[in-house]
């Protein structure tokens, strides 16, 4: 009787551990499972808020851009004469508020620089450039993608204007921005180690990124174009970067009024780590 009593004891109380170990074992992973969930959470939450920054900052350039070059098509008057001061100083003033990196040039339909604010400039025949092509085939304003630069080899991005005299195509108005604008503002928003910023296209190409690539990059049938822009102009995902193959949590936005799209993103296994 006593050793069925011992018996019935040990199985009781290894019943009893058996038990609370799986409650503990619940709890903790219940816990695990919350904490989890809210770390993707707040790292969504981070990507989602730096790609309106981004977006926001852009749809800022992009209309300041927009203004500029019609103060600079307005300096050049209607008989669009090269060399003057005057309109060299208009030319300038009308570059105020953007960031300083931003050059500007007036080109001629023959390929001439008439003006540019950048002193270490050549004149180079950018005649062959998509920032040229496009207002030159009828295009009113144009965004390039990622171009080097021909001056200093720098990542540099461009809008440009046409310019027309009596509905005759006479040239183009430039203003280029050294790509690197947007390490700043990744900086700013710390969004910790293995994070990123971009602008592209909606056709695909890339137009700046910090951290920068080397030349030209076509994302067209990347999942983001392929999958979720179709459907939505906002959201975030988990993706492998096509850049350097790291996997990383993207938020993107459009910018309204304009063929861009804003992208930040974290590394994920950094943000998990973290976790």
């Amino acid at each position: 009787m006593v050793t069925k009593a011992i018996a019935g004891s040990a199985r009781a109380a290894a019943t009893f551990i058996v038990a609370t170990f799986l409650v503990y074992s619940s709890i903790v992973g219940a816990l695990i499972y919350q904490g989890f969930n809210a770390a993707q959470d707040r790292a969504e939450s981070s990507v989602t808020s730096a790609a309106k920054a981004v977006k926001i900052n852009t749809g800022w350039i992009v209309e300041t851009a927009k203004q500029a070059l019609r103060q600079m098509d307005f300096a050049l008057g209607p008989d669009v004469e090269p060399d003057s001061p005057t309109t060299l100083t208009s030319i300038r003033a009308s570059l105020q508020g953007l960031p300083s990196s931003a050059k500007a040039y007036i080109v001629s339909a023959d390929g001439r620089t008439l003006y540019t604010t950048d002193p270490d400039a050549p004149n180079i025949d950018v005649r062959d450039r998509e920032y040229f092509t496009g207002p030159a085939a009828g295009q009113q304003f144009f965004t390039s993608s990622l171009l080097t630069s021909r001056i200093d080899s720098s990542p540099i991005f461009t809008f440009s204007r046409r310019l027309e005299r009596e509905s005759v195509f006479i040239g183009v108005a430039i203003i280029s921005f050294d790509a690197a604008l947007l390490g700043d503002l990744l900086e700013s928003l710390d969004l910790g180690p293995g994070s990123t910023l971009a602008i592209l296209r909606r056709d695909g190409m890339l137009v700046a990124r910090h951290p920068p690539v080397d030349g030209p990059l076509d994302l067209a049938q990347h999942v983001l174009f392929k999958d979720h822009l179709p459907n939505s102009d906002a959201g975030n995902y988990i993706v492998e970067s096509p850049v350097d193959g790291e996997k990383r949590l993207l938020g993107y936005q459009t910018v309204p009024e304009t063929e861009l799209v804003t992208i930040a993103s974290v590394g994920y296994i950094q943000t998990m780590d973290r976790f």
